[in-house]
């Protein structure tokens, strides 16, 4: 399987955006999935790569969302490993403004990346892309026992912004 490769960094000026991936399965259509990496984490440059779909934000939401992405741009959250307790607290501030939170994924939190709890009211938040009410079925798996491995918070959502340097 060969998906289309895009570094972010070649993209400027057409961030952010929303991803959506998967930590395990095969993506049942290639042609819709995207092998991405995004430079995160300020001036640590935080190599981000991940499988995804990347998804049209919603035009009422993108202002909104650029707004956000600008606020944590140059600050280096999540250079020196996770983001602090207080970033953390921040930025869920900011996410709930939009009608989202982090409460599962504040972790994986650094500049350019910005991780949101996927539920299917968040993506009806930023997206107007109809998808499968059971993501899964966008994965093919070798075996019933794959899928039920990892079923637990498979999915990961992420708007990833410009990263300061």
């Amino acid at each position: 399987m060969s998906l289309k490769k895009i570094d972010t960094w070649d993209i400027d000026g057409d961030l952010p955006i929303l991803v959506i991936t998967s930590r395990n399965g095969e993506p049942l259509e290639p042609d819709k999935w995207t092998s991405l990496t995004h430079q995160g984490g300020g001036h640590a440059c935080t190599s981000f790569k991940r499988d995804c779909i990347i998804l049209p934000i919603r035009e009422e939401m993108y202002k909104k969302i650029q707004q956000l992405a600008s606020k944590w741009l140059g600050t280096d959250v999540g250079a020196f490993g996770g983001p602090c307790l207080d970033d953390v607290n921040d930025y869920s501030k900011d996410l709930a403004l939009l009608g989202l939170s982090c409460n599962v994924t504040y972790k994986e939190m650094m500049e350019a990346v910005y991780p949101f709890d996927l539920t299917r009211g968040s993506l009806q938040i930023l997206t107007a892309t109809e998808l499968p009410e059971d993501l899964d079925d966008l994965l093919t798996f070798n075996s019933d026992f794959d899928k039920l491995f990892g079923s637990f918070f498979r999915w990961e959502a992420f708007i990833l912004g410009e990263n300061c340097d």
